[in-house]
């Protein structure tokens, strides 16, 4: 053991004793002088000398420990190890010094014995004060050590590769991640090794991101000026992984690297990103193939329900017109589940927009209500509104074909699900300071009713209350899911009250504005929610004088149909079959207008319409082009007009709104 190393070196030094029992002996000799009278004489002259060695040994020792626990060049295990050999040795000399300060405390208690001199009362009161010196060091040492070693665990056990640097750049310490990234040059990864050695070695084992055109100097440069000039953050490749690179310099000039793979991250981004295109590639197919769906179904249903309403029209038996109604009625019932699906697809993928305009809520209502009091009054129910006369009178901003479109779908659900009572529509509202206004309305019913544990389904998409094969009401069930959303459009929300066999109760809120007091016309709700055929209820056709107007259109019915339409207002039509042909014959003739089938052979629509005004260029000249297509999705109408055309008809065509829109285009188009 070192400190009885010591001290016997100590004891041969001053007293000439050198058995490894020696401190025991000189304590045994000054409790008995007569013992040994020689060394009792020695003991007395030397012990000052003795104590001023023994100091010596004590203050080189405390170097010793100093210097110990400022180098990082030793392990966690090898600091304890070194630590708990300190420890003991400065426990050792503590002990001897304890002993003989007992036994002189013990001569100096015994008055038979000699008085001891006060040089050595002074050492021995030395020797007390340093002993208590070495214990306040050991502890101390001790908890360096133990907080030195919970340091170097905790680096150890980080998921991040961690190495740091002194001020000269020479290593000082790294963690096995750090290691295990470098272990190409692992070898050299020990404390005291310079960066740029590391690093050579690393260029000559051809690291990951050294050129063939890279000096060698000039890479090692580079590095160090990264790693240890730059403070921040970094990514770059390593071999087959990318690593996340940040440093930082200490107050007292160390460097500390902190490199964390994100080879798994960047991975699921590169993954995340080619879902979002793939998906996003979906959507555009969908909407594509929507778009085709929509213009596929609604061109032979444009010719079904026009040629229907024409022969309707020249039907003059009652069983004649009874089966033309039936084929009317049904060709309704399956143009709302394609604009249904349309919507709540165009919904879904948020591109249904909602519009701001000034209307009417009397006009709306009226025309929201108009095809649904005979189907109540063909079932014997009683439909009926209440609602404040001012109300109704009030000029609102908002969109007024999708505020209808909810109340058609409330109230012609009610009248569908009951079968004897009444129906009421009430409407109501509050007025705010800030011209801004909240429309309530509810829809009670006597109906059948829903199930509690329905309630909570109906406003999912698909959804009703009765899914059964034996169903006895028919639709998508998708009414109420658009409405909940084109409610929630409008900054409303909707809900529903209702007991099996007791009726139901939806009630929604809307948010619209106050149109300005000089806004003395309201914008028509239109074809879309106006009655389809003519009769007590549907708006009386806006005639305009007779024109010359070239149909370019491919589809025969169609064909048919449009001149059909355009006689009955009066207008005098030549077919064009394509685009391409539209352009020949208005090189041919002059004619008033354009009506202009989008999707052609040979050359669509939107190509054609471009190249008309690319003609008209300078000219002074601007035939009118109304578009007239079975493509009903977003921004369809939009790209018509983007392409130069001047209105827009969507398939099937009614009479009402075809020449509504004639009459429109042609007020404000100047010719």
């Amino acid at each position: 053991m070192a400190a009885s190393k010591t001290l016997a070196r100590q004891l041969r030094r001053h007293f000439g004793v050198a058995d490894p029992d020696g401190a025991s002996k000189i304590a045994s000799v000054l409790a008995a002088p007569q013992s040994d009278p020689e060394l009792h004489a020695r003991i007395v002259a030397a012990f000052p000398r003795f104590l001023e060695a023994l100091g010596d040994s004590y203050a080189q020792l405390e170097r010793d420990v100093t210097l110990g626990t400022r180098s990082l060049e030793l392990s966690s295990a090898e600091l304890t190890a070194a630590n708990q050999k300190l420890h003991a040795e400065a426990m050792a000399q503590a002990g001897v010094l304890r002993e003989l300060r007992e036994t002189a405390n013990r001569l100096l208690a015994d008055s038979s014995r000699p008085p001891l001199t006060d040089e050595v009362t002074d050492l021995l009161t030395m020797s007390s004060l340093m002993s208590d010196l070495v214990r306040q060091r050991a502890v101390a040492e001790t908890e360096v050590s133990r907080t030195r070693s919970q340091l170097v665990s905790a680096i150890e056990n980080l998921e991040a590769a961690i190495v740091m640097y002194d001020e000269d750049r020479r290593l000082i310490i790294c963690n096995s991640r750090h290691r295990e990234m470098f272990a190409s040059v692992a070898h050299l990864l020990v404390p005291g090794t310079p960066h740029d050695v590391i690093l050579r070695e690393l260029y000559r084992r051809g690291a990951a991101g050294v050129l063939a055109s890279d000096d060698e100097a000039t890479w090692v440069e580079a590095m160090l000026e990264r790693d240890h000039m730059t403070a921040g953050v970094c990514e770059r490749q390593l071999d087959d992984r990318w690593i996340r690179i940040e440093n930082a310099q200490t107050p007292d000039r160390l460097t500390v690297s902190l490199r964390t793979d994100i080879t798994q991250f960047r991975q699921m981004t590169v993954e995340l990103i080619n879902a979002k295109e793939s998906a996003e590639r979906a959507n555009v197919a969908k909407s594509y193939f929507l778009a085709n769906m929509s213009h596929e179904i609604r061109t032979p249903m444009n010719g079904i329900l026009g040629m229907a309403e024409l022969a309707r029209g020249l039907a003059v038996q009652p069983e004649q017109r009874e089966y033309l109604d039936l084929v009317l009625s049904s060709a309704d019932a399956l143009l709302v589940i394609i604009n249904d699906i349309l919507d709540f697809s165009k919904i879904e993928a948020g591109k249904l927009t909602l519009e701001s305009i000034p209307f009417s809520l009397r006009a709306t209502l009226d025309r929201s209500l108009m095809a649904l009091v005979q189907k109540a009054k063909d079932k014997g129910v009683s439909l009926r509104t209440e609602s404040d006369p001012r109300l109704l009178e009030q000029e609102l901003l908002g969109d007024p074909v999708r505020l209808s479109q909810v109340i058609i779908n409330l109230v012609g659900n009610a009248v569908k699900f009951t079968e004897s009572g009444e129906v009421v529509l009430r409407l109501g509202g509050r007025f705010r300071p800030d011209r801004t206004f909240t429309l309530e309305v509810s829809v009670d019913d006597t109906g059948i009713g829903i199930p509690a544990d329905k309630l909570g389904l109906i406003f999912e998409a698909f959804s009703q209350a009765d899914a059964s094969t034996t169903r006895r009401f028919g639709g998508t069930g998708l009414g109420l899911a658009i409405s909940a959303r084109l409610v929630a459009l409008m900054g409303g929300q909707i809900d529903v009250e209702s007991r099996e066999g007791s009726g139901s109760r939806f009630r929604f809120t809307a948010k619209m504005g106050l149109a300005p007091v000089q806004a003395s016309a309201s914008v028509d709700v239109g074809g879309a929610v106006a009655a389809r055929r003519g009769g007590a209820g549907a708006t009386t056709a806006i005639a305009a004088a007779p024109m010359r107007i070239l149909l370019a259109e491919d589809n025969v019915v169609n064909q048919r149909l449009a001149l059909s339409l355009l006689d009955r207002l009066g207008h005098r039509a030549i077919v064009a079959p394509t685009g391409q042909a539209a352009l020949e014959r208005l090189d041919d003739g002059e004619f008033d207008l354009v009506l202009m089938d989008v999707q052609m052979p040979v050359m669509g629509g939107l190509e054609a319409a471009r190249r008309i005004r690319e003609r008209e260029r300078g000219s002074g000249r601007r035939i009118p082009i109304i578009a007239m297509t079975a493509n009903a999705m977003q921004g369809d109408r939009e790209a018509c007009l983007a392409a130069g055309m001047d209105g827009y008809v969507s398939k099937p065509i009614t009479p009402v709104g075809l020449a509504a829109e004639l009459a429109r285009v042609i007020d404000r188009v100047p010719r």
